[in-house]
């Protein structure tokens, strides 16, 4: 049983965060009055592609073969580890230099793009390290 339930862990996580949505568009609902029905349209449409994602990766596969093996699974773990670290020494290394300029604040919009653009780094690293 837990093996069948393990193939459609990406799936069960959709219908968490959805529940975790309309939990938290009731809090919000009751205490503001308002109900904001982007945000639900939003959290839905999310949903429904990764559980078509799951389901065509379930259905496609029909070999008994792993996915990753104990390599691979190092492989990642080291390139997380390392690049995470990397990213973040950078950062202090920057925001140090940038203090020492004179800077005295920092937009958090380019905070938010330094983040959003490490995310997509490391995804994209992580996707190149795991096919190899």
């Amino acid at each position: 049983m837990k093996k069948k339930l393990q193939k459609w862990n990406l799936a069960l996580s959709a219908l968490g965060g959805i529940l975790g949505t309309f939990i938290g568009l009731t809090i919000i609902y009751l205490t503001t009055g308002k109900f904001d029905l982007s945000l639900l349209l939003g959290a839905l449409t999310a949903v429904t592609i990764i559980i078509i994602i799951n389901m065509v990766k379930v259905l496609i596969k029909k070999d008994k073969l792993p996915e990753t093996d104990e390599r691979i699974q190092e492989n990642m773990r080291n390139y997380l580890l390392y690049s995470s670290h990397i990213f973040i020494a950078g950062l202090f290394l920057t925001l140090t230099i940038l203090t020492f300029l004179g800077f005295e604040s920092i937009s958090l919009t380019y905070l938010w793009i330094t983040i959003i653009g490490y995310l997509w780094l490391i995804g994209l690293g992580g996707f190149i390290v795991s096919r190899r």
